[in-house]
C-alpha cells in the first residue's frame, strides 16, 4: 500500500510469514526523485 501526506509518500508492506521476502514494486510516483 502506498498513501501520500503533502509531498511524502508511505510505502508499506506485510509478510506474515517467517521468512523474509524479496519484492520488486513500480513507484511511478517516485521516477526521477531522490528517495
Amino acid at each position: 500500500m502506498a498513501r501520500r501526506q503533502g509531498s511524502s509518500w508511505y510505502v508499506v508492506a506485510v509478510n506474515g510469514e517467517e521468512s523474509t521476502k524479496e519484492l520488486a514494486v513500480n513507484l511511478l510516483m517516485l521516477a526521477g526523485k531522490t528517495v
